[in-house]
């Protein structure tokens, strides 16, 4: 079932990924604690759409992560991607409140896992976003971080970082 819930902000939304206290104002404002009780739900996922300038990024929850950032975010700012790209950013960064992975891997300390990845899925969607959502895939190792395949095949093994959400039980 599909519901929209939607509310103005009286502030400027900030562009910084570390500043996103706002989306908390959000929620509270689009009624999001009664929507839930009326509904049966435990949990929500925004999607807020931004119209200025920023970089996308998706707030998936995880543990000790403080309850009042419990319902996840994904914030696309429409200033980040071309109309072409629209569909791929909201695609990519709605697969992160489901457990997938930047393919890139843009915290580690040098490229390895990288290159690897662009090796096994060049056209996985958590790798990249493409002007055609027709070209990009959900591999192996995303399907299996969003719980599609309850498998993952070892050499796919290097992904996984321990103690994140890749143990996840299935």
């Amino acid at each position: 079932m599909d519901y929209a819930l939607s509310c103005t902000l009286d502030q400027p939304v900030p562009v910084e990924m570390t500043s996103f206290s706002w989306t908390t104002e959000v929620q509270k404002r689009a009624g999001t604690d009664t929507f839930c009780a009326e509904k049966g739900l435990d949990n929500v996922i925004f999607l807020l759409l931004v119209p200025q300038e920023g970089r996308s990024y998706s707030l998936p929850y995880t543990q000790g992560v403080d309850t009042k950032y419990y319902n996840e975010n994904v914030v696309i700012y429409m200033g980040d991607c071309s109309d072409t790209t629209l569909p791929a950013t909201i695609a990519h960064e709605m697969l992160h409140p489901f457990g997938a992975d930047d393919l890139y891997f843009p915290y580690d300390s040098d490229t390895s896992r990288a290159e690897l990845a662009a090796t096994y899925f060049p056209d996985d969607i958590m790798l990249r976003v493409d002007p055609l959502l027709s070209t990009l895939t959900v591999g192996p190792y995303t399907a299996y971080k969003v719980g599609w395949t309850d498998t993952l095949d070892p050499k796919y093994e290097i992904f996984l970082d321990k103690g994140d959400a890749s143990h996840v039980q299935r």
